[in-house]
């Protein structure tokens, strides 16, 4: 039976501003947390982008803060790549070394050496749980949906997990794919967030359509760019989209100055009320980090000719 309960009660955690503090959670990237403040638990959260736009280190950025410098239990189901391809990424995040090194078994220099033996050691000690599920064609080593919610009950009831990260949802073993299969898993994951008052973040692809868009303004993500993708627009509480010129072959804005390495950070959708607000980020393909370039947010509204530098600063009080 469904059931009702009075406002009072849905109130009690503002009545104490310590109690309500505690269940958001700050992204470590200061024009986002500005805006929203950082991620509410029981949020369903998405991370969604083209190919090498940037979600992987988006990911590692996320996970490294609240592992690390925040000590959250966090758990990782990554069902793009292998164990050992993450486990290297995840590396190269931390010791700020080249992917390629790793993966490829190069001869690092005595001090990437030292680098990499702190970063394993600090990984080590780190409040992070992996569950990596390698897909090469072979349905059967996939997560279905049921085992992925046992899985993450599970992981949070036994070690406390307040973030979970489902890196490439749509890989989810269910026999075939459609967007209704999409929009239930996509479901299945937020009613999950909400009942274990969780944050659940899920890596997406956009539609394929973006890339038919003229110009370069085209290329940006919008919201509607999920809506055949389990309807990522209407059930996510938060969705990011990610953006990088240069995958585009766009490596100077109008100004001549080099955004090669520049990814832009949209805020799509949030739960606040506050949307459509654009980020510079930089990004480092080779250590899979990304850091900001401007603390400033701009309005996506006056980007009208990317990559031109958007004109109106947003202000927050």
């Amino acid at each position: 039976m469904i059931q009702c309960q009075h406002i009072s009660k849905l109130l009690d955690n503002h009545a104490d501003e310590r109690r309500h503090g505690c269940n958001v959670i700050s992204t470590g990237i200061k024009p986002l947390d500005r805006v929203i403040g950082g991620f509410q638990l029981g949020e369903f959260v998405t991370i969604a982008g083209r190919p090498l736009m940037g979600k992987t280190e988006l990911c590692l950025h996320l996970i490294h803060r609240w592992a690390a410098k925040d000590k959250i239990p966090v758990a990782v189901y990554d069902m793009e790549d292998g164990d050992e391809t993450f486990a290297n990424q995840l590396l190269a995040n931390s010791a700020k070394l080249p992917c390629h090194k790793l993966r490829l078994g190069t001869e690092l220099s005595p001090e990437e050496k030292h680098r990499k033996e702190i970063a394993m050691k600090q990984l080590s000690d780190y409040p992070l749980y992996l569950n990596s599920t390698y897909m090469e064609g072979m349905m059967d080593t996939a997560l279905t949906m049921e085992n992925l919610s046992k899985s993450i009950r599970e992981v949070v009831m036994r070690h406390g997990v307040k973030v979970i990260f489902v890196m490439g949802f749509q890989y989810l073993d269910e026999g075939y794919s459609t967007n209704n299969i999409y929009r239930r898993q996509a479901l299945a994951l937020k009613n999950l967030a909400r009942e274990l008052n969780v944050i659940i973040i899920v890596s997406s692809f956009l539609n394929w359509c973006v890339d038919n868009r003229e110009g370069m303004a085209g290329k940006f993500p919008q919201l509607s760019d999920l809506r055949y993708v389990g309807d990522l627009d209407e059930i996510s509480d938060v969705v990011l989209g990610l953006f990088r010129p240069i995958i585009y072959n766009v490596s100077v804005d109008a100004k001549g100055d080099d955004i090669s390495k520049t990814l832009y950070l949209s805020l799509l959708k949030t739960s606040v009320g506050i949307d459509g607000c654009v980020m510079d980020m930089e990004i480092d393909g080779n250590t899979m980090s990304i850091c900001c370039k401007d603390e400033n947010c701009y309005s996506m509204k006056s980007w009208h000719d990317i990559p031109n530098k958007p004109k109106d600063k947003m202000v927050f009080e």
